[in-house]
């Protein structure tokens, strides 16, 4: 949904969810749905990454994220059916066309253990105190 500038400064809206309360999901499957810019409107089906072995629970949504998702992927999203809600806004919306899951960004697990591997040495230098290069100085 679009809102247009004049009013979403009238009326601002809050959010319903929190960084707090993202979870991880696994993309399962994807089908292109429609290309508008630089977004591609996808029909996805995950599956919450901490559930994988335990039970078969399959969402099905749909994300602008097309361009970056694929089969096998991890990605943020927030899960309504296990959130508590209080907003007025969102009590009001058609419960029928809300969608289970919202995801947010693509997330990249492995990402924080490779962070501290380098592949190079930072060599140094010796130091040098300023009484031996005064003393150097007096020999020569």
């Amino acid at each position: 949904a679009e809102i247009s500038n004049n009013n979403f400064w009238r009326a601002p809206f809050a959010a319903i969810c929190s960084y707090h309360q993202l979870v991880e999901f696994v993309i399962l499957d994807t089908e292109v749905v429609g290309v508008q810019g630089k977004y591609t409107l996808i029909d996805v089906q995950v599956a919450r990454a901490r559930d994988l072995g335990v039970n078969d629970t399959v969402f099905y949504t749909r994300s602008h994220l097309g361009r970056y998702l694929e089969a096998g992927d991890s990605c943020m999203g927030y899960d309504l059916t296990c959130s508590n809600i209080n907003n007025a806004d969102y009590e009001r919306m058609d419960q029928n066309q809300i969608l289970p899951v919202i995801l947010v960004k693509k997330h990249y697990p492995n990402r924080r253990r490779h962070r501290g591997k380098r592949r190079w040495k930072l060599d140094s230098l010796p130091k040098v105190s300023e009484y031996t290069s005064k003393q150097e100085e007096e020999k020569a």
